[in-house]
């Protein structure tokens, strides 16, 4: 999965975006993130330690429903995108883009 991250309509960099899963997928999946580059994008995967040793080293994420959180070490990012978000996101099969346009 990769996440685009917009603020006000332009890319933001350095950004970190967690995908946590929705509270009926806890203990069943695992949670995923990555930080964005220069064009906000970001490869999200769940970190080699929460997958089994055959997986390590694979990027993704699981399948299920996921509430985002965005957060950003230099800029002010609005609530509702990280501590009370209102971001969600549930990966499908073809379709490898969550893209996140947030506005201040």
């Amino acid at each position: 999965v990769r996440a685009e991250v917009y603020l006000n309509g332009k890319p933001l960099a350095g950004a970190t975006v967690r995908f946590e899963p929705a509270f009926q997928f806890e203990g069943q999946i695992k949670p995923a993130s990555g930080v964005t580059d220069e064009f906000g994008v970001a490869s999200i995967a769940i970190a080699d330690e929460d997958l089994p040793k055959v997986q390590q080293g694979l990027s993704g994420v699981h399948t299920g429903t996921y509430l985002v959180r965005i957060t950003h070490p230099d800029k002010d990012i609005p609530a509702k995108y990280n501590s009370e978000t209102t971001l969600g996101y549930e990966p499908q099969m073809g379709n490898p883009m969550a893209p996140f346009d947030l506005k201040k």
